[in-house]
């Protein structure tokens, strides 16, 4: 081919494309196609026929193009022929490169399938075509397997609006301009409405509750706001992310032949409230196990059910500990309480305070660990210090921060519902204790005595009956809270115990009855809540309380070859009338000297409250008394100004302690002074004592 001809040849090509290109903007633009130049003659067989064919194209507006573009690109069915969808997604590519679109107010391009949610530093965070919550840092945005897996089931997308022809004809994704516009458009959220926070914005499945105290189920791939039906997206400033399935609510009062059979044989279907009868029908199945407080455990364990299904609903979620001995039951307990539960329970066995709270998520649902239990090895009771330390964290939300690659830490919000099932539970802090409810399982002593079984089908039927009086019940959650609340305080409990308590039995009451709770309803569970009574709070001391009882139990190390082993033995001795060994083994300047060793002293203030009582003295720092509180939560860390026991000290009342300087090793010093007749109690009912006179 000659130079000429080539040359030719170009320009013939390039004339023919320019025409196509203007066919196409005139027909994405709606106008009229312009008609094609074809040369007449005189022989109608002679016309250019393919030419005057191609002429009348309709009008078809960018819209238009642009969503005709997105069916066929984002097509994910699978067709006979295979061909006929490449073809159709290869048109539809070539359709939107012949124009350029305009970007929205993020700076991407029409029908994007991935929605950019924000940044917070170097992390980005999207929701992809299937309305799963991703993250991703900068760094792995630049990949482009990671583009990819993010456009997912959308990945045509890409090549329609990010595809480049190339001299061949082949096409290829631009991915650095898909990288670039999603950062771009990630940073634009972030200047209009700040960081994105995915522990506030994001929720995973499970129950929740807007700022009204709506009541919101998030059941994996669709909502339920206010008992009615959703998809998921945001609302109210929450981001509800695709997550697991759970099941919904049933949808009426309506029983399976099944399931109706079981509560007729349990004598549970004389009622006229329907709603009532699958909360009647757990309360008297809870009721086979022989509890150590048969009328309060079943509601406790009944209770903790219920939270479990209000989620992250709940302000105070408090966690229950059922123990006892082999053969009580506890198994079959826990198979019962997860059949009803279904995927709401996340199961362990074994596990570590990261693997949990790793494993949830995003999730406001239940974590129960079985055979959670103190071992006696080291790194067997931290794995189980630190998952009795995130159930606390969990109680009311708190957030769990890492540390994390590149400066940026990883949070993770515990937001379940704990229970745990053991003989022997591991050694709790008063904190974990004052949030869990420990309901004590016996041996059964009934040989026909048999656990109730449910099959996965029934369970599920039956905890969806439950779901619907919860969601048709949660305007009267409120109400039904403060009653029981108030009862435990009325009781002597503190405000945590009332949290924990009033919980879990305000739950049973929520499904069990209707409206709030009168005197009727509380009374026959009332006498089971008086603090000096429970096996939960009997024991529940103030914090300045424990710490002068390891100040008491202590032993000085100059003491060891004393007869007096401790500071409470040796104080008690002090104020006893017996007669003494020696006549002067206990006079004040004595005992003043005796407790110097140990870096304590005695003195009788002449003003304030406590005036005229004999006082033991503690100095808020000194060597002696730091080792007393040694591997305690009252030490004193090495250049500590002051230890520990100073600031528990600090909160005991005006009539038991004050605060001053006292002269302590020839130097004035900050002390604590604690009057004696406070802190040394008199001798107990029946208490052994010896009368010395007789003895001798």
């Amino acid at each position: 081919m000659t130079p000429e001809v080539r040359k030719a040849a170009r320009k013939a090509a390039k004339d023919e494309a320019d025409k196509k290109h203007k066919r196409t903007i005139a027909r994405l633009d709606g106008e009229p196609a312009p008609e094609p130049e074809f040369k007449a003659t005189d022989d109608e067989d002679d016309v250019d026929t393919e030419a005057y064919e191609a002429a009348p194209i309709p009008p078809m507006g960018a819209d238009e193009a642009y969503a005709a573009a997105r069916r066929a690109l984002l097509d994910v069915t699978i067709p006979k022929d295979r061909s006929a969808k490449a073809k159709a997604a290869e048109e539809a590519a070539r359709l939107v490169q012949g124009f350029t679109w305009a970007p929205d107010d993020l700076g991407l391009p029409p029908f994007m399938p991935v929605r950019p949610l924000g940044k917070k530093k170097s992390v980005l965070y999207f929701m992809d075509p299937n309305d799963e919550f991703v993250e991703l840092s900068a760094t792995k945005l630049s990949q482009q397997g990671e583009i990819d897996n993010l456009f997912g089931s959308a990945l045509g997308y890409l090549w329609s609006f990010y595809g480049k022809q190339s001299s061949n004809g082949e096409l290829r994704i631009k991915y650095e301009d898909v990288r670039r516009h999603l950062i771009g458009a990630c940073g634009r959220i972030v200047g209009g409405t700040g960081m994105f926070d995915p522990m506030r914005k994001v929720r995973g499945r499970g129950a929740w509750r807007t700022e009204k105290g709506v009541f919101v189920l998030h059941l994996g791939s669709r909502l339920w706001i206010g008992g009615e039906e959703h998809e998921l997206g945001e609302y109210e400033g929450h981001v509800y992310a695709r997550d697991v399935d759970l099941s919904p609510p049933a949808a009426s009062e309506t029983f399976s032949d099944e399931l109706a059979d079981l509560f007729f044989n349990a004598g549970e279907l004389d009622t006229e409230d329907a709603s009532k009868i699958p909360a009647r029908w757990m309360l008297k199945a809870m009721r086979t196990w022989n509890w150590k407080r048969a009328d309060l455990d079943p509601y406790l364990v009944l209770g903790y059910v219920v939270c479990v299904f209000m989620g992250a609903a709940l302000k105070w979620r408090p966690a229950i500990y059922p123990i006892g001995d082999k053969a009580s039951g506890k198994s079959s307990l826990l198979a019962l309480i997860k059949s009803v539960l279904g995927d709401r329970l996340m199961d362990l066995a074994d596990p570590s305070g990261p693997g949990i709270y790793q494993s949830l998520g995003l999730a406001a649902i239940g974590v129960w660990a079985d055979e959670f239990e103190q071992e006696g090895e080291s790194a067997s009771d931290a794995r189980a210090a630190s998952v009795m330390r995130l159930a606390r964290y969990a109680s009311d939300g708190k957030n769990v921060v890492r540390g994390g690659a590149d400066g940026v830490p990883t949070n993770y919000q515990a937001r379940g519902t704990f229970g745990f099932t053991g003989i022997n539970p591991p050694p709790m802090k008063p904190a974990e204790l004052s949030r869990l409810a420990m309901p004590m399982l016996q041996k059964l002593t009934d040989a026909k005595a048999k656990a109730p079984e449910l099959s996965e089908a029934l369970g599920d039927e039956l905890g969806r009956h439950l779901l619907r009086r919860i969601v048709d019940q949660w305007a009267n959650w409120p109400d039904v809270l403060t009653a029981w609340r108030g009862v435990l305080l009325s009781h002597g409990h503190d405000s945590r115990a009332a949290d924990t308590f009033g919980t879990l039995l305000a739950a049973a009451h929520l499904v069990l009855n209707d409206g709030v709770p009168l005197a009727k309803d509380i009374d026959p569970l009332a006498k089971h809540l008086p603090r000096a009574t429970m096996a939960e709070t009997q024991d529940d001391r103030a914090n300045w309380e424990k710490c002068i009882d390891r100040l008491l139990q202590s032993q000085p190390d100059a003491w060891r070859q004393y007869k007096y082993r401790s500071v409470g033995e040796f104080l008690t001795a002090v104020l006893d009338e017996r007669p003494k060994d020696e006549h002067d083994e206990m006079t004040p300047m004595v005992a003043r000297d005796r407790l110097s060793t140990a870096g304590l002293g005695l003195s009788i203030p002449t003003t304030g409250a406590l005036a005229g009582q004999l006082c033991l003295t503690i100095p808020s720092n000194h060597i002696e008394v730091a080792k007393l509180f040694e591997r305690s939560l009252w030490s004193m860390g090495v250049g500590a100004v002051q230890g520990g026991w100073a600031t528990a000290l600090m909160f005991a009342p005006d009539d038991v302690a004050a605060h001053r300087k006292q002269r302590v090793d020839g130097r004035s010093v900050q002390c604590t002074l604690l009057a004696l007749a406070k802190i040394i109690d008199v001798a107990g009912d029946g208490e052994a004592q010896t009368d010395v006179r007789q003895a001798a």
